[in-house]
């Protein structure tokens, strides 16, 4: 690396970070054992390496406060934005009826219960009026989560309404017919 006046080619010191470093190492080392005078081109390393660390450290101090400038940002509009309350009841209101999360607990009047395992989606209840029409139908739905439906009344409508969620509300007129 360095020759024995001491001099280290520019093109090493010029090409990267790296070779700035060892270069600076070589030199460093140079000086120590010939405890010589260091030359312009040596003097020049030395300056870049150290040019090097600052702007490295300058570097890594901008991406800090970039960082931090953001997160004061970001906090800056959070506490900036109103909160709005937020009523959650704990308790579902005393004339609603709400799908249980047990479907053992759901009892509609005048149903009768029905429960079967399906082969590769969980157990399936369905409740059935006396004339043998569905009802209510609960899913297990092992890839999902367990869900209500509701089939509708109407003459003419096929398939099942939308999934019911436990601990949501049975819509009307299911929840007076089958439970008021």
């Amino acid at each position: 690396m360095v020759d024995e006046t001491g001099n280290i080619p520019l093109a090493l010191v010029l090409v990267s970070p790296v070779g700035m470093a060892v270069a600076f190492i070589a030199m460093s080392a140079y000086y120590s054992s010939a405890k010589a005078t260091p030359t312009p081109i040596q003097k020049m390393a030395t300056v870049v390496s150290r040019l090097s660390n600052n702007v490295t450290a300058v570097q890594n101090d901008i991406q800090s406060q970039i960082v931090t400038g953001a997160m004061l940002i970001a906090l800056s509009s959070v506490t900036r934005a109103k909160a709005e309350p937020i009523s959650i009841p704990k308790t579902p209101p005393k004339n609603q009826i709400i799908f249980p999360v047990n479907p053992l607990a759901f009892n509609p009047r005048g149903l009768r219960m029905d429960p079967r395992p399906t082969p590769n989606n969980g157990m399936v209840i369905n409740w059935f009026d006396s004339n043998g029409t569905l009802i209510f139908r609960w899913d297990e739905d092992i890839a999902n989560s367990p869900h209500y439906h509701v089939v509708p009344l109407s003459p003419g409508d096929t398939g099942y309404e939308p999934h019911h969620w436990p601990l949501t509300a049975v819509p009307e007129p299911f929840a007076t017919i089958y439970f008021r």
